[in-house]
């Protein structure tokens, strides 16, 4: 396991960098609000039905109940969009 932090770490985790995750982790960050490595973490610790069940309330329309697009924070089915700080 690598020990140092994650800007410098160069070490290779199932062939992606942890740069490179760092990278996309900081991107996702700022432009969807969200944090793929804190939700990683969320899986690991409590398992798969948990996380699916966290993700399908935060990602449910509060209106007609479809599915809220991650990237674009618009209803797949009433076009309505929500803030990307504001939990679906």
């Amino acid at each position: 396991m690598c020990r140092r932090t994650w800007g410098e770490c160069l070490c290779r985790v199932r062939g992606i960098s942890m740069l490179l995750i760092g990278h996309i982790d900081k991107r996702y960050r700022l432009r969807y609000g969200l944090s793929l490595i804190e939700n990683g973490l969320f899986l690991k610790q409590n398992g798969f039905e948990v996380f699916s069940a966290r993700e399908k309330e935060c990602w449910t329309c509060l209106e007609c109940e479809g599915i809220v697009c991650l990237h674009n924070r618009t209803c797949s089915s009433c076009l309505k969009t929500y803030p990307i700080n504001h939990p679906v």
